[in-house]
């Protein structure tokens, strides 16, 4: 219910012409924080009636909490929390979705990816492929991958 930027400024687009122009903007903060509270409410309610889905993967991660971003350089592209609560054993994890596609050759990708970015190779589409040496010389600390709750993009629009 909470948002930013370019968000923000559509969901204010949205709310004034339904409030007194008077007071426009008590009344607007009045309108968030009903929606946020019937959010609350809903929310409760359903994991009362056991109405939410119940996640059934260890590497998802709530979204209910958060973490908090200092400020972030509007020119760089993305700031993602720094936290290291929600660790990933990357061994575990292939274990435990042996039929998953999407992981199909992972920790090789993994690596093919990681070594792409510190090469600094643009990426244009098409995957490079690494030698197992090249790949060799990527040690992943304690084979841990970290989830992250909060993930700030920077990006402008225009709207004409």
């Amino acid at each position: 219910m909470f948002f930013q930027g370019e968000l923000e400024q559509r969901k204010a687009k949205w709310q004034y012409p339904h409030v007194s122009k008077a007071a426009s903007s008590s009344r607007m903060t009045k309108i968030d924080w009903r929606k946020s509270h019937m959010w609350n409410i809903t929310k409760r309610f359903q994991e009362a009636e056991g109405m939410l889905p119940q996640c059934t993967h260890t590497h998802h991660v709530s979204s209910l909490e958060a973490d908090k971003l200092p400020y972030t350089d509007p020119k760089e592209c993305y700031h993602i929390s720094p936290s290291q609560k929600q660790l990933l054993d990357i061994g575990r994890f292939l274990r435990e979705h042996p039929q998953d596609p999407a992981l199909k050759n992972f920790y090789n990708h993994l690596k093919d990816h990681l070594l792409g970015c510190m090469c600094r190779i643009e990426y244009d589409g098409d995957q490079t492929e690494f030698t197992e040496g090249d790949r060799d010389s990527i040690l992943i600390c304690n084979n841990r991958l970290y989830c992250h709750r909060t993930c700030r993009l920077n990006f402008t629009t225009y709207d004409i």
